[in-house]
C-alpha cells in the first residue's frame, strides 16, 4: 500500500502446514470524508489475511490506536489457532507476536 506509515512482513505456517506471507500496512490517519462530525480513519491492509479496511476514530490518535489494535486482534486470532510467525528468511526461529509487537506495558 502506497504511503503507509507502518509496514511489516512475516511468513506464517499453520498447524496443518499451510504457508502464507503476511504483509501489514497502515496508512496515516485522515479525516473521514463521509463524517459530518469530524471523525478520522486509517486504512489497514493485511495481505494474506484480509482485504483493505478502514478503522475509524473520533480523532487521529484514536483512529491510529484502533488500527494498531485491529492488527493485534487479527494476529492473535491466527496465533491462537496455532499459526507460527517468522521473520522473512528465518524459518527456524518463530516469533511470539504478542510479546514482541504487543507487549503489556
Amino acid at each position: 500500500m502506497k504511503n503507509a506509515i507502518v509496514t511489516a512482513r512475516f511468513d506464517a505456517i499453520s498447524t496443518e502446514g499451510e504457508q502464507l506471507t503476511l504483509k501489514i500496512a497502515i496508512k496515516a490517519p485522515e479525516p473521514d470524508p463521509k463524517s459530518a462530525s469530524g471523525d478520522w480513519r486509517c486504512k489497514v491492509k493485511l495481505t494474506g489475511l484480509s482485504d483493505k479496511t478502514f478503522i475509524y476514530g473520533i480523532d487521529s490518535l484514536q483512529a491510529l490506536s484502533l488500527a494498531i489494535k485491529f492488527v493485534e486482534t487479527e494476529l492473535r486470532a491466527f496465533s491462537d489457532a496455532g499459526w507460527q510467525f517468522y521473520l522473512p528468511n528465518c524459518p527456524d526461529h518463530p516469533i511470539d507476536m504478542s510479546a514482541c509487537y504487543f507487549p503489556a506495558l
